[in-house]
Protein backbone atom coordinates (compact mmCIF):
# COMPACT_ATOMS: atom_id res chain seq x y z
CA UNK A 1 0.00 0.00 0.00
CA UNK A 2 1.11 3.49 -0.43
CA UNK A 3 0.45 4.89 2.89
CA UNK A 4 2.99 3.90 5.22
CA UNK A 5 3.81 4.69 9.24
CA UNK A 6 6.93 6.53 9.44
CA UNK A 7 8.99 5.35 12.63
CA UNK A 8 8.16 7.16 16.10
CA UNK A 9 10.53 9.78 16.51
CA UNK A 10 8.86 12.52 17.05
CA UNK A 11 9.15 14.31 20.53
CA UNK A 12 4.96 15.58 19.64
CA UNK A 13 2.39 13.57 22.21
CA UNK A 14 -0.37 12.13 20.30
CA UNK A 15 1.26 13.16 16.05
CA UNK A 16 1.09 10.35 13.60
CA UNK A 17 3.58 10.61 11.24
CA UNK A 18 2.57 8.90 7.47
CA UNK A 19 4.19 9.14 4.35
CA UNK A 20 2.32 8.41 1.17
CA UNK A 21 5.02 7.08 -1.85
CA UNK A 22 2.97 6.47 -4.80
CA UNK A 23 0.21 8.14 -6.72
CA UNK A 24 -3.11 9.92 -5.33
CA UNK A 25 -5.24 8.84 -7.83
CA UNK A 26 -9.00 7.66 -8.66
CA UNK A 27 -7.54 4.69 -8.69
CA UNK A 28 -6.08 4.44 -5.59
CA UNK A 29 -7.68 6.82 -3.53
CA UNK A 30 -10.12 3.99 -1.54
CA UNK A 31 -7.16 2.58 0.42
CA UNK A 32 -5.47 5.53 1.42
CA UNK A 33 -8.89 7.01 2.44
CA UNK A 34 -9.41 4.42 4.72
CA UNK A 35 -5.40 4.28 6.01
CA UNK A 36 -6.06 7.79 6.59
CA UNK A 37 -9.18 6.79 8.13
CA UNK A 38 -7.79 4.67 10.51
CA UNK A 39 -4.99 6.56 11.60
CA UNK A 40 -6.96 9.48 12.40
CA UNK A 41 -8.89 7.46 14.36
CA UNK A 42 -5.97 6.60 16.73
CA UNK A 43 -3.66 10.26 16.34
CA UNK A 44 -4.90 13.62 17.61
CA UNK A 45 -2.81 15.05 14.79
CA UNK A 46 -1.16 13.67 11.61
CA UNK A 47 1.61 14.88 9.37
CA UNK A 48 2.03 14.01 6.11
CA UNK A 49 4.92 13.13 3.98
CA UNK A 50 4.42 13.58 0.05
CA UNK A 51 7.64 13.87 -0.92
CA UNK A 52 7.55 10.73 -2.86
CA UNK A 53 3.97 11.00 -4.08
CA UNK A 54 4.37 10.30 -7.99
CA UNK A 55 1.06 11.73 -9.47
CA UNK A 56 -2.04 13.47 -8.02
CA UNK A 57 -5.51 13.57 -9.54
CA UNK A 58 -8.36 16.04 -8.12
CA UNK A 59 -9.23 12.44 -6.16
CA UNK A 60 -6.18 13.01 -4.70
CA UNK A 61 -6.76 16.84 -3.79
CA UNK A 62 -9.85 16.07 -2.38
CA UNK A 63 -9.05 13.61 0.22
CA UNK A 64 -6.50 15.67 1.44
Amino acid sequence: MALKKVQDSSEIAGLGQLMIDEEMTIYTIDALKQGLTDEIEQHEKIELNLDSVEEIDSAGIQLL
